[in-house]
């Protein structure tokens, strides 16, 4: 489903879409705006996000990209949002601060992963995916092809804005197939998730309490320490 991922460039949400095709679709984070990009990267439209509703801005979009492109059928990602104002009709309204935190956030993680990268075996590019706007890169460790009819091990590395079982942005790391949780390494940082789901976890709280250059100490400490905590665990259970 890549077609339905975005990249996170200089600041906006770039939609990856057709690859066929050129055009994009992209969000600029801090003034909430909506760009049409042609396939020279340069913008063919803009359409401000604030004060319009959901359903308004789908349809200005639409004529938007017939205006640019040719009339076309306009295909709205199906994906199912959480409960909001904007999504029961009410317009969009931005935060003086917020688009900005927002903007920090994704581009540290961004950063954070491809510091990681280099450490991975078959990492994927990094995407923002809709169902939890997460930003990750998937290490496939078997390339695809499970050892004796074993199902392919993987490793999903990322950071999460929030969710209904963490709250607040957190930084993950979860190996596949999970492991028993009985016999998970130990973690320099984070904890363990194993409800619902196992993976490690670090959240924006416990990351807040130190400066830049602690912080990003930190960071690195837990994702290089989790994703080899990962790697044991699942060679314990190949074994």
């Amino acid at each position: 489903q890549s077609e339905t991922a975005f990249s996170f460039r200089g600041g906006r949400f770039v939609s990856e879409g057709d690859p066929e095709l050129g055009w994009r679709a992209a969000m600029r984070i801090e003034t909430l705006e909506v760009e049409l990009e042609g396939p020279d990267g340069r913008s063919a439209a803009t359409l401000a996000l604030e004060g319009r509703t959901l359903e308004d801005a789908y349809a200005r979009f639409a004529a938007a990209l017939d205006a640019a492109v040719g009339p076309g059928p306009f295909r709205r990602l199906e994906a199912e949002l959480p409960d909001h104002a904007v999504v029961r009709g009410a317009p969009f309204d931005r935060d003086a601060a917020a688009p900005h935190a927002v903007r920090r956030l994704y581009a540290d993680a961004e950063a954070a992963l491809e510091r990681l990268r280099a450490q991975l075996v078959r990492p994927s590019p990094t995407r923002v995916w809709p169902h939890h706007f997460d930003i990750a890169v998937l290490d496939d460790l078997d390339g695809g092809t499970g050892r004796a009819g074993r199902e392919p091990r993987s490793i999903g590395v990322g950071m999460t804005p929030g969710d209904d079982g963490v709250p607040e942005p957190y930084l993950y790391v979860t190996p596949w197939p999970y492991p028993d949780p009985a016999g998970l390494p130990e973690l320099p940082e984070g904890r363990w998730s194993t409800e619902g789901w196992v993976g490690a976890v670090l959240t924006l709280t416990e990351l807040a309490r130190d400066d830049g250059a602690r912080r990003d100490e930190r960071v690195r400490s837990f994702l290089d320490g989790a994703v080899r905590a990962c790697r044991e665990a699942l060679d314990a259970g190949a074994g």
